[in-house]
């Protein structure tokens, strides 16, 4: 499968949470005023232009105000403007309240069940279709199950890709690996690329997890080969045989050759506001905006925070924070102590490919938390300065709407 579309979920992170909540909100809001029938618009503006009354701020409805024939507004009219500005009151209101709900917490502490995709980075990724012969023409007879231990592979990393194939009754069927090469994608920055041979086997070594059982294995260390100097997309291409059919498959992996930034110590932590905020000192190669994520565990193993380091850092040793937000903690109730596991970190580039420079990922646990009692953290919303504009802006939608159906229920 192409990169494109192999990493399409292991993009998430470049998502920030503040443009999928301001996407959120503006979509509410388009909606409330965007979906309005015909009718309802000819009518909201033959009202708003000629039967209205001033106020010290926005118009609203007089009970006696004139039609544009000149006579007062009719029954029908009045209550065709009620319903047209309840509706525009409800959606408002649930605009307004949406996107209250959906900035409780800051960007960089979210609920685990908004990052489903991001919650266990450390998992092979694993297909199941049917063979392809190469020329993009599949046999549904035969299915080839593959997996690869990891898409984004640092420097010093492995990855250990397997394939298999069964029939359609699920079956086992002979494979055969009959050739496998490694190569890395041109890129701007790799006019020349490489490649390597690879060997995959079925014989319990060199990736293979256990012998004759079906399944071909090989391992690529990029470091220890002719790509260990490039940055980018390699890419596994292989051919085979699986029972009397052959057939071809790709694997894609994106690799980063020089850490930009490395782990300098070990995680500390502190109640800080209200929140439990994580601390780990990181040695900073390369300057530019860097981000970080830790995936938080309650003591029963069930993910319940993503903590989210992004920012701009500049050439030196410090600590970065993560922030585990108070009224997330409230709102989740999560059982102490938590554990804090699988963080992994990049260089964001804002031009070419790839997108990011892969700091050494730390897998599994890296901080069992001490406990504390639920009192001892905030119950307080999140504020921020784009959060109080928005909430401000829905407030004014809404506070108009109800101005105008009071004014045309003042006058029944």
């Amino acid at each position: 499968m192409p990169a494109e579309k192999r990493l399409h979920g292991a993009r998430g992170p470049l998502l920030h949470a503040a443009a999928r909540i301001a996407a959120f909100a503006l979509g509410a809001a388009g909606l409330a005023w965007l979906l309005w029938p015909a009718a309802s618009a000819h009518l909201a503006e033959r009202i708003g232009s000629s039967a209205r009354v001033s106020t010290p701020d926005q118009p609203t409805f007089s009970a006696n105000a004139a039609t544009d024939g000149g006579g007062l507004m009719t029954a029908s009219e009045r209550a065709a403007a009620l319903a047209l500005w309840q509706e525009r009151a409800a959606r408002a209101k649930a605009a307004l309240e949406g996107y209250r709900k959906a900035t409780m917490y800051p960007f960089s502490s979210r609920p685990a069940a908004e990052n489903a995709d991001q919650l266990y980075p450390n998992r092979p990724v694993t297909e199941d279709r049917p063979l392809n012969n190469g020329s993009d023409e599949a046999d549904p007879s035969i299915r080839i199950l593959t997996s690869q231990s990891r898409v984004f592979v640092a420097s010093g990393e492995d990855v250990v890709f397997t394939i298999a194939a069964r029939d359609r009754d699920g079956n086992r069927l002979p494979l055969e690996v009959t050739t496998a090469r490694a190569m890395g994608l041109a890129n701007a920055a790799n006019a020349s690329p490489q490649s390597v041979a690879m060997r995959f086997n079925d014989q319990g070594q060199a990736g293979d997890a256990e012998a004759n059982d079906g399944t071909q294995s090989s391992v690529l260390l990029p470091a220890q080969t002719a790509l260990a100097a490039f940055d980018g997309t390699i890419r596994v291409e292989l051919a085979f045989r699986a029972g009397e059919r052959t057939g071809q498959h790709i694997f894609d992996v994106v690799y980063s050759p020089q850490p930009p930034a490395v782990w300098a110590g070990p995680f500390k932590e502190s109640l800080e506001a209200g929140s439990l905020v994580l601390r780990v000192p990181i040695e900073v190669r390369q300057a530019g905006r860097y981000i970080i994520n830790a995936r938080v565990d309650d003591a029963s193993g069930h993910a319940f925070a993503l903590a989210t380091f992004n920012d701009e850092l500049e050439t030196s040793t410090k600590e970065v924070a993560l922030t585990v937000f108070g009224k997330l903690i409230r709102d989740a109730k999560p059982s102490f102590p938590l554990t804090v596991r699988d963080v992994d970190g990049y260089l964001l580039r804002e031009q070419g490919h790839p997108d990011r420079a892969l700091m050494p990922r730390l897998a599994g646990v890296v901080r069992t938390t001490a406990s504390y009692s639920l009192n001892s953290f905030s119950d307080a919303e999140w504020q921020g300065d784009e959060r109080t504009r928005y909430l401000t802006e829905y407030g004014k939608d809404l506070d108009d709407a109800q101005r105008q159906l009071t004014a045309l229920n003042a006058g029944r």
